[in-house]
C-alpha cells in the first residue's frame, strides 16, 4: 500500500536511530550483489545516504525514524525486493510545474541508468547522509531534503529564473511506498524547464496539467514508481496547484 501526504497538512516528527542490524547471510548476499554491480559498472561506488527505519501516519502528524545506509544495501534491498526497512536511501522526486503555461515536465530516463530505463520520471535522486543529521531537529531534516533536492536540480536541468532557494518549493509531499518499505519525497517548483544536462536522462516530457489524467492513464505502467504518486497528487489538487 502507498500512501502520500503534503506537508501542508502534516507535522514530521523526525528521530535518529540506529541502522539496522542485517544477520551475516544477508550482509555476505549484499556484498555480492554489489560486487557483481561493480564488475558490469566499475564506476559504481559505495557511498553512503539515510533511509527510513520507521514510518507511521497518525492523525496530523508523520513520525519518522531516519538512520545511516549506503549505496550497497539499497541496491541489494531494492533490486531483490527484500523489503527491509533502513535499507533504501531516502529519495527526492521534484516535478517542474509552469503555472503560468499550465504545465509540468517530466524526464524521460537514459538506458544507462540502474532504474528506471526508458521511463517517465521526476527530477530529483537520493538524499546523502550528513553529520548534522545525528543532532538535526524535523524542520532541520526537511531543510536538508530541499537542500538536497536543490543540488540535484542544478545538476540535472536548465530552467528560466533565479537560482532556487528551499522557499522556492511551493508544496512538498512525502509518500511511503509499501511495495519497497521506503519513503521518498515529492516537491513543486513553479519554473520553465528548457532542457535536461545528465547522462541519466535522454530527453523532457512537456504535458499540460489538463491532460495530466489522461497522460497518467495512459502511461501507467511507463511512469517510475516513486514518480506515480507525486502525478497523482498533481491530477487530484490540479485547481488548486495550477
Amino acid at each position: 500500500m502507498n500512501e502520500y501526504f503534503s506537508l501542508k497538512n502534516k507535522k514530521v516528527t523526525y528521530t535518529w536511530v540506529d541502522s539496522p542490524i542485517l544477520s551475516r547471510q544477508e550482509e555476505i548476499e549484499a556484498n555480492e550483489y554489489f560486487d557483481l554491480k561493480k564488475s558490469e559498472n566499475p564506476k559504481l561506488f559505495n557511498g553512503k545516504g539515510i533511509s527510513c527505519k520507521r514510518y507511521l501516519a497518525k492523525g496530523d502528524e508523520i513520525e519518522l525514524d531516519i538512520c545511516e545506509t549506503d549505496f550497497k544495501r539499497n541496491i541489494w534491498s531494492r533490486s531483490l525486493q527484500k523489503q527491509i526497512m533502513g535499507t533504501q536511501i531516502i529519495g527526492t522526486n521534484i516535478i517542474f510545474c509552469d503555472i503560468i503555461d499550465k504545465c509540468l515536465y517530466l524526464d524521460i530516463r537514459s538506458s544507462s541508468v540502474e532504474y528506471g530505463k526508458g521511463l517517465y520520471g521526476a527530477f530529483g535522486g537520493m538524499v546523502d547522509f550528513s553529520d548534522h543529521l545525528i543532532t538535526a531537529s524535523s524542520d532541520e531534516f526537511i531543510s536538508y531534503v530541499k537542500f538536497s533536492a536543490i543540488r540535484e536540480i542544478e545538476e540535472e536541468v536548465e530552467y528560466i529564473g533565479s537560482k532556487l532557494l528551499e522557499s522556492d518549493f511551493f508544496d512538498i509531499g512525502l509518500m511511503f511506498l509499501g511495495d519497497l518499505q521506503k519513503i521518498s519525497f515529492g516537491l513543486l517548483v513553479n519554473r520553465k524547464v528548457t532542457c535536461t544536462k545528465t547522462w541519466e536522462s535522454s530527453n523532457l516530457e512537456k504535458i499540460k496539467a489538463d491532460d495530466l489524467e489522461g497522460f497518467i492513464g495512459a502511461n501507467s505502467d511507463r511512469i517510475i514508481l516513486t514518480t506515480m504518486p507525486v502525478l497523482e497528487y498533481i491530477r487530484n489538487n490540479s485547481k488548486s496547484l495550477f
